[in-house]
């Protein structure tokens, strides 16, 4: 029982790793290699992929940015700041 709840909670982190992965829109294969090396070897692959993904942008979260971004209000999607259309789903950005 506790070797498929450790599975289980190992699998789920994986597969929080490969969505993660994907949703930086990084092509599969390496989304695929993340989420085999999480599932396989976790001790060593989880703090890694945290330290290499997660760590640098909480530290670089708080500096202020020398151009503000645009946001767009129907997608989320940050923009250039000089953007007039959003470059995710076209929208028409507004000051």
């Amino acid at each position: 029982m506790i070797q498929f709840l450790t599975f289980l909670i190992v699998a789920l982190l994986s597969a929080g790793v490969y969505l993660h992965h994907r949703k930086k829109r990084v092509i599969l294969i390496p989304s695929y290699m993340w989420f085999l090396l999480c599932l396989f070897f976790p001790f060593f692959a989880l703090p890694t992929y945290l330290v290499m993904n997660v760590v640098p942008r909480l530290q670089t979260k708080g500096a202020p940015s020398p151009i503000p971004a645009q946001f767009c209000p129907k997608c989320g999607q940050d923009n250039a700041h000089d953007a007039k259309t959003c470059s995710s789903c076209q929208n028409v950005l507004t000051l």
